[in-house]
C-alpha cells in the first residue's frame, strides 16, 4: 500500500487544526486572484519504498508550498516555524499503518519572480510502516 493520500490527509488535519496560514491550507494549485494570503499549499510528494523483512514500508518526501504578500521574509518564516511545531518528529496516528513519523528536512524562503510574492518551502520527511495484518503471508 502507498500511504501517500491517508497520511497527506492526517498532515492536512494537522496543519487546519494547528491554524497555520489562518486554516488557508489547500491541496491543489490556487489559481483564484482573489485567494487571500498567506495560504499553504500542499505539494510534490516522492514515495521511495522502504521494506524491512517483508513488511511494507516508505520513506516520503513532501513539499508544503507558503505563499506570502507580507512585506518582508518574516510572515514565511513564522510560518514555516508553525510547521515545524506542528510536525517534526510527530509519530502520527494514520488507519492501516503501524507507524508513521513525520521529521521537517528543511525549511527555505526566496522571493518569487512575481517580485511581489514570497515563497517558503518547507520538506517534510514521512516514515510509514503498514500493520503487521496488511503484511501478508509468503
Amino acid at each position: 500500500m502507498i500511504p501517500s493520500l491517508p497520511v497527506q490527509s492526517k498532515i492536512y488535519e494537522i496543519l487546519v487544526a494547528a491554524d497555520v496560514c489562518d486554516g488557508r491550507v489547500y491541496d491543489a494549485t490556487v489559481t483564484n486572484p482573489a485567494v487571500q494570503f498567506p495560504y499553504l499549499e500542499i505539494g510534490e510528494t516522492q514515495v521511495l519504498s522502504d521494506d524491512v523483512s517483508g513488511r511494507g514500508g516508505n520513506e516520503e518526501f513532501l513539499s508544503l508550498h507558503i505563499w506570502s504578500r507580507h512585506r518582508g521574509k518574516s510572515e514565511v518564516r513564522e510560518i514555516c516555524d508553525q510547521i515545524r511545531v506542528a510536525l517534526h518528529a510527530q509519530v502520527l496516528t494514520v488507519t492501516d499503518m503501524d507507524h508513521v513519523s513525520t521529521f521537517i528536512r528543511d525549511l527555505r524562503s526566496f522571493r518569487d519572480p512575481d517580485g511581489l510574492t514570497e515563497h517558503g518551502v518547507v520538506t517534510v520527511i514521512i516514515h510509514s510502516f503498514e500493520t503487521l495484518s496488511m503484511v501478508s503471508s509468503p
